[in-house]
């Protein structure tokens, strides 16, 4: 199975789908989707479905939403592609754009951090076993499907508030 890096995915869907449809030849499914570095949106994920639905990784680093630039909008829009995987095992979302650790992150633009919580998309997954969440600013942990299992749950470069309850 290949492992495809889709970096700057842009805004447009067709980019995204573009990317793999012309690296998965038919009938192959992807072992791993890393995004890094890109501005998403909800509607970026357009005719992907198909080509990633059964990923079992994902990582999204230093995504982020600047055509509304605002938190519940790259919430939105990572819901949009998380919905896509309802098979992901590992997801890992890391607000950290630039490596600047937690002085970066701090300090972030709305649309870089999740501090609204997290993607309904994520808290529905059933079949997730290891979920990494790094520099998000999360309010806190929300309930749901994913952590019926045995969910193996990592945070670096912050220690919210929640984890200590």
């Amino acid at each position: 199975m290949p492992d495809v890096a889709a970096r700057r995915a842009g805004r447009g869907g067709a980019i995204l789908y573009s990317i793999l449809s012309a690296v998965l030849p038919p009938g192959v499914q992807l072992s791993q989707l890393t995004l890094g570095q890109c501005s998403i949106c909800e509607h970026a994920f357009g005719g992907c479905g198909p080509l990633v639905a059964e990923l079992p990784k994902l990582s999204l680093l230093g995504v982020m939403e600047t055509l509304h630039g605002t938190d519940a909008a790259l919430q939105a829009a990572l819901g949009a592609l998380i919905a896509l995987t309802p098979h992901v095992r590992h997801l890992t979302i890391d607000a950290d754009s630039e490596g600047g650790g937690a002085e970066q992150w701090a300090e972030a633009a709305d649309g870089q951090c999740l501090s609204c919580g997290l993607p309904p998309a994520v808290t529905a997954l059933r079949h997730l076993q290891m979920l990494q969440v790094c520099n998000a600013r999360l309010p806190s942990l929300p309930g749901g499907p994913y952590l019926a299992g045995e969910l193996q749950l990592e945070s670096t470069s912050f220690e919210p508030t929640w984890l200590h309850a």
